[in-house]
This record gives structure tokens, sequence and C-alpha cells, in this order.
């Protein structure tokens, strides 16, 4: 929802979803009234492509497309804005991926990633247990995605996740390392302070990712 908002679509957009897994965001855009592709390497009919008969079958249509989002098999500037959630770390080539994406952007077309894991030297014992399931699983730092996308032709701009404002509100959030309950409080108190509110999403967005992950909530414009 905080993306869509920022985004401002107009509902004539061409849009392609990468690892559009369920279909739930390209059913999204398309009740809007954009022309939408789905994009997965997985067709099955549970998490993959094939769910997206709930949608098309109740009227909210779509393309889905079976392939590799490193190797995207569409023309040059086909799109308006590409979307992903919970995808961009599965890539192998962070810099493949976005140098597909930046080429199938229009000229001032966007690239939007959410909810990508985003690792800091507080979270070296992350568990990627997905890799003993064959899975493409990554823990890149915000710095390897800030340079992937500028050297793919993307200007990034990095927000805080919607998931973070509210526990910064609520002052609620599951942690066990010491500096991080520490500096999770102080962030809260700061917080309560609107006047400086503004400062502080801008640093826990783009800076204190360095040493605490707090997740990829990404707008990247094609220059």
């Amino acid at each position: 929802d905080l993306a869509l908002k920022q985004v401002f679509l107009k509902g004539t957009e061409e849009i392609l979803e990468l690892g559009a897994g369920r279909c739930w965001a390209s059913a999204t855009f398309a009740r809007l009234g954009c022309a939408v592709t789905a994009l997965a390497v997985v067709r099955d009919k549970y998490i993959g492509l094939e769910s997206g008969e709930v949608y098309i079958s109740s009227g909210v249509f779509f393309e889905r497309i079976l392939a590799d989002m490193e190797r995207l098999p569409f023309a040059d500037r086909s799109f308006d804005l590409v979307f992903s959630t919970a995808t961009v770390h599965h890539a192998p080539d962070l810099e493949k991926l976005f140098a597909e994406t930046s080429r199938v952007l229009r000229p001032g077309g966007r690239f939007v990633a959410i909810n990508d894991t985003v690792p800091g030297w507080l979270d070296s014992d992350q568990d990627l247990e997905e890799i003993g399931l064959g899975i493409n699983e990554h823990a890149y730092p915000i710095t390897r995605y800030r340079r992937a996308m500028k050297r793919a032709g993307l200007s990034p701009k990095f927000f805080l996740p919607a998931t973070w404002s509210k526990q910064l509100e609520s002052g609620r959030r599951d942690m066990r390392h010491p500096v991080k309950i520490a500096a999770f409080g102080l962030c809260c108190a700061i917080w309560k302070k609107e006047m400086v509110r503004g400062t502080l999403d801008y640093f826990l967005a783009n800076w204190a990712q360095l040493a605490w992950g707090i997740g990829l909530h990404a707008i990247a414009v094609k220059r």
C-alpha cells in the first residue's frame, strides 16, 4: 500500500512484476487498469503462476510469463514500471538483474523493490535455510543494492518500510541483540518528536542499514 501511494499510478501504465509468485501484486495493478505481466520461474498451482487463475477466472486479467528475471524475454523499453516484492535478493547476479530491469524500462520508468533482505554487520548470523532447498538465497548489503542499481543507469531512493514505521510508533519489535535493543529504544524516543522524524526516517533507510538490516524499500528511476 505504501509503495502504491509513492508511485502515483494513473492506471494506464504497462507493468512487469518480477518473481510474481501467487500473483497477488499483479492482480492489484490489473484492478487499477494497468496492463500487467507477471513473471516467475515457478509454475506451480499453489505458489506459482498458475495461482493467477484465481484472479483471472474472476475477471481480473494479466499476462503470465514463465522466465528467468535475469534473462527477460522482452524488447527494450517495454514497461513503465517494474515491480518486485521479496524477490531481488534471490538473484545470483544483482548487476545482471538490474541491467535487464533497466533495459526493459522506458526512460523515466521506475523500478520498485520492497520486502527484500538487507543485512547489517549486526546480522552476520542470518539463517539462509532456503539454500538447502535449492533456492537462490542471498543477503546483500544496502551498499550492494545501491551500487548495482546505479551501474545499470537507475537512480535509487530508499525508504523506511511501513512495518518499521508502525513498530517505531508502537515501541515493539522482537530482537535479541543487546545493541539492537538499545538502538531501537533510542529510535522510538526520537520518532515521537515529529520535528526530527523525517531526519530519522532518512537515516534509518539509508545509513543505519549498514549496521542494522532493516529491509529494502526502494524506488529507482531510469535515467
